[in-house]
């Protein structure tokens, strides 16, 4: 019989809701349907249709009529899993799976555990009682890697039994190659003629964005022709924009808020740099490493777990502003090893391939808006960095692990 599950996500990350997307699009359809419910904008919605997924939009939190609400869809949907995103789906799914008969498999991925001081380990003690509690009334809890189940020992040691390592995949359906990044980055008010640093950041305490920052005023001073992209918002927005006037980075850095188009934005990247763990980084990193992106990023566990020995990417100690300084520049000059040309090499209206460190130092400008100047993308060669980082991360192997977790707690549970 053809089981129904609700993905639960509060709307926080943007990086979490790629995740979920992807989830909820590759479950078999044949054995679940599956409906997303959570605090989903209209872009998000606009998205989920298009992937043929249903949805309902669902406010966060602890308050009756939250529940209430939540409740009627689950015995509406006979949704026998229900698989929350973020603490606060998880607070709200344990209250309401309570009060439904017959009560559905709980499940948890805890996205918060990674990261540097981040996520469940900076909250207040009651707090962290309280998010150990909602650990307990979960049937299962995902780990994205060893290290965050490792965490969860540290931080809910009651929760250890019920973990299950599932780690994100690159969705290459969504994750794509631009075969115009010159217009995109026109479109995101980006120079054309420059080499484009880019994080994806929860503008937060402790997110890693002061250290980006300094670090970019340091590659600032050396190379000409770089900008910084920030992808994110939060409410330290306006304090990072004074820090970067004060470090003299207005005309070099541009913050994108928030995105509902990351795949597309980071295909725009010459380096993608990953400043914490915390709300999606390691996806982030994946991603960016599937395009054949060079990452820099921080050296944390699960970080270091996932990217340790893979070609293009660079791990450095967590607020260390000129060791990430010196693995942009580095990361600047980066070209894979392959047989042929360089894929992220541009085409100009003489047919000069010029490589994106070659445009960097160059002293000649090379207008790419011309006839016969628009870049021209090369296709990934088999054996690839790129093709290799998405076959070992593919989203097909994370929905398979959670389809097999899902059998298997519906079995225990008799469903």
């Amino acid at each position: 019989m053809r089981q129904q599950v609700l993905q639960v996500v509060e709307g926080r990350w943007e990086q979490v809701l790629e995740h979920v997307f992807s989830l909820a699009a590759y479950l078999p359809r044949r054995e679940f349907g599956v409906v997303v419910a959570g605090e989903l904008d209209r872009a998000h919605q606009e998205t989920l249709s298009r992937l043929g997924v249903r949805w309902v939009a669902v406010e966060m939190g602890g308050r009756r009529a939250q529940v209430q609400q939540l409740r009627r869809l689950i015995e509406s949907l006979e949704a026998r899993v229900v698989h929350a995103h973020g603490m606060r789906a998880g607070h709200l799914v344990v209250k309401t799976a309570g009060e439904c008969l017959p009560v559905p498999v709980k499940v948890y991925t805890a996205h918060e555990l990674s990261g540097f001081e981040s996520g469940a380990f900076s909250l207040p003690p009651l707090r962290r009682a309280a998010y150990r509690r909602m650990l307990a009334g979960m049937d299962a809890v995902i780990a994205l890697s060893q290290r965050d189940r490792q965490a969860l020992g540290a931080l809910a040691p009651k929760a250890v039994g019920q973990v299950e390592v599932v780690p994100p995949g690159v969705d290459t359906r969504r994750v794509r190659h631009l075969t115009d990044p010159g217009y995109k980055k026109a479109k995101l008010g980006l120079g054309l003629n420059s080499a484009v640093v880019g994080a994806v950041v929860d503008l937060q305490p402790r997110s890693g964005v002061e250290t980006l920052l300094e670090a970019a005023a340091v590659v600032n001073d050396e190379l000409p022709n770089v900008e910084f992209a920030i992808v994110g918002d939060g409410p330290l927005d306006q304090h990072y924009r004074l820090m970067a006037h004060r470090l003299k980075l207005t005309g070099a850095t541009v913050f994108l808020g928030r995105r509902h188009d990351l795949p597309e934005v980071l295909a725009t990247l010459n380096v993608a740099v990953v400043a914490s763990e915390a709300g999606g980084g390691v996806q982030t990193a994946l991603q960016a490493l599937s395009l054949e992106i060079p990452v820099v990023a921080v050296d944390t566990g699960g970080l270091r777990e996932v990217l340790g020995d893979v070609e293009g990417a660079t791990l450095v100690p967590p607020g260390d502003a000129q060791a990430m300084a010196g693995a942009i520049r580095q990361a600047l000059e980066y070209v894979p090893e392959r047989s042929g040309p360089s894929r992220r090499g541009l085409v100009t209206a003489t047919g000069l391939m010029l490589t994106e460190r070659e445009m960097l130092v160059s002293t000649e400008m090379y207008d790419l808006d011309q006839p016969g100047a628009a870049p021209e993308e090369r296709t990934l060669e088999a054996g690839s960095v790129g093709q290799r980082v998405a076959q070992e991360y593919s989203v097909g192997k994370m929905v398979r692990r959670t389809v097999h977790l899902y059998r298997r707690l519906l079995a225990a549970a008799g469903y």
